[in-house]
């Protein structure tokens, strides 16, 4: 049986390094919203494949679709807030940057506006049950809208099932994680993997001095053979989107 007081600790730990993964993904989220929305032109013109048949994809791939689901999931976690917290004064209303002073109409929130209000309540969605997965929604679209604002192609490819385990709950019983892994590279570097990451839980990141511990983990005990099936699918991939 778990000391109470251990438990209370790990309880505190976990909240605060949920709060603060929340907050930077909020952060990045309103840092990078007005740029995802004007995107550079090479990002605005981008094409991309379909997925195979049973693959999923971190992310949306174009601008538009990435942009209108990050509010989606800004606008849902919001809600929740309000109504499981009683506020009355939120994200449902608000004004625009242009609105002229007494503006009396009634705009739906940016996703910036939604963003900040969220992050104020960062510590009270920490201890919610689901504040996890919301860190790990939030986060993902943070890197998306992130990843448009600066112009970052990524192309990208499944290389298995993620190894980690995930705790499920606050006595640090874990599972095993049900994401996929997906090695992403840059179009603008055109060479290795610059990071592999799990589509379930954006914890689950990989960068490439980590690639021979993470094919031991998947079953793969050559880090020479792990660097070569990488360089290996980068070019083949590269050779599909050329």
């Amino acid at each position: 049986m778990t000391d109470p007081i251990e438990r209370a600790h790990l309880v505190a730990t976990t909240r605060t390094r949920i709060r603060h993964q929340l907050e930077t993904a909020l952060d990045q989220i309103a840092n990078h919203w007005h740029g995802a929305q004007n995107p550079p032109p090479a990002a605005a013109s981008t094409g991309s494949k379909k997925p195979k048949p049973g693959s999923r994809l971190p992310m949306p791939l174009d601008p538009a679709s990435a942009v209108d689901e990050a509010w989606r999931t800004l606008r849902s976690w919001g809600q929740l807030v309000m109504e499981e917290r009683g506020v009355t004064v939120g994200p449902r209303t608000g004004h625009t940057p242009s609105c002229s002073r007494g503006c009396t109409e009634k705009h739906g929130p940016t996703g910036k506006q939604i963003a900040q209000w969220l992050a104020l309540h960062a510590e009270w969605l920490s201890a919610h049950d689901a504040g996890e997965y919301a860190a790990h929604e939030l986060a993902r679209h943070g890197r998306r809208l992130r990843d448009i604002d600066l112009g970052y192609k990524s192309r990208r490819f499944q290389i298995g099932p993620c190894p980690e385990e995930t705790i499920t709950d606050e006595m640090g019983v874990t599972e095993a994680c049900t994401g996929g892994l997906w090695a992403l590279i840059r179009e603008e570097d055109n060479m290795l993997p610059d990071r592999v990451v799990c589509d379930h839980n954006g914890d689950h990141t990989w960068s490439p001095s980590q690639w021979a511990a993470l094919g031991r983990r998947m079953g793969n005990p050559s880090a020479d053979e792990m660097h070569r099936e990488m360089t290996r699918m980068a070019g083949h991939t590269s050779q599909e989107t050329a």
